[in-house]
């Protein structure tokens, strides 16, 4: 299962109006690009809520919870016009970024040295201590999805989809940028190669933290929720 990360209007990505790196690589070199969601019945499919409900739904959902928390509702531009942008950090980028951040606010432990699968993330020493806090960022960063603009400082849940602020994600990549000395200005605008499968956890984590610099940067400068998209 492919995992995406997406900037742009709330109301595009509920609607389905935008396209992956891979669907958009596809186009470039003119090949057929299937999409494999889980399988829908025809009574499932007939049921299923139009995308602008979902959306209306979906917003007023935040904005209760918000409010019940004592916080304001935040406010972006929901244009289904305006455009967004995506990349592709894969299971590896994020569980990578994720791990360094880990050891970043554990650093007596000792990273590994081969980058980690996401069953060897469960497993690893400095995410299972946070595991162990109360309110860990880096377990909320695992179980969010929609990352909002806003002067919130609270995570919930709507729907079965983690909420956070992005905030979190960029107080997240100054922690890792400080702690293994990488200039984030310039990893955002240096264009890494994707990692394999026998990369280093150094470099896993280089490629990771290069492209949620570029989209945290994008969501923050453009007022735009970020989106895991899986």
């Amino acid at each position: 299962m492919a995992f995406d990360v997406y900037v742009g209007p709330l109301s595009r990505y509920i609607a389905g109006d935008w396209k992956t790196l891979g669907q958009q690589m596809a186009e470039q070199q003119g090949l057929k690009f299937v999409k494999v969601t889980p399988k829908e019945g025809l009574l499932s499919k007939w049921l299923k809520p139009k995308p602008e409900k979902v959306y209306r739904d979906l917003r007023e959902a935040i904005r209760n919870s918000l409010q019940a928390a004592g916080f304001s509702d935040p406010i972006w531009d929901d244009s289904p016009e305006r455009d967004y942008v995506t990349d592709r950090p894969g299971w590896e980028g994020l569980v990578a970024f994720v791990a360094q951040y880990a050891y970043a606010r554990n650093p007596e432990l000792t990273p590994p040295a081969k980058a980690l699968s996401m069953p060897e993330l469960a497993e690893d020493p400095a995410f299972e201590a946070e595991l162990e806090k109360d309110g860990s960022p880096v377990e909320v960063i695992m179980s969010t999805r929609f990352f909002l603009p806003g002067t919130f400082s609270y995570a919930f849940n709507v729907g079965g989809h983690g909420v956070a602020p992005i905030d979190l994600l960029d107080r997240a990549l100054t922690t890792v940028c400080d702690f293994c000395s990488l200039d984030r200005q310039q990893l955002i605008q240096t264009p890494i190669d994707q990692v394999d499968e026998d990369a280093t956890f150094a470099e896993a984590t280089l490629y990771g933290t290069a492209i949620y610099a570029r989209l945290v940067h994008e969501a923050l400068a453009q007022n735009l929720p970020l989106i895991h998209d899986y």
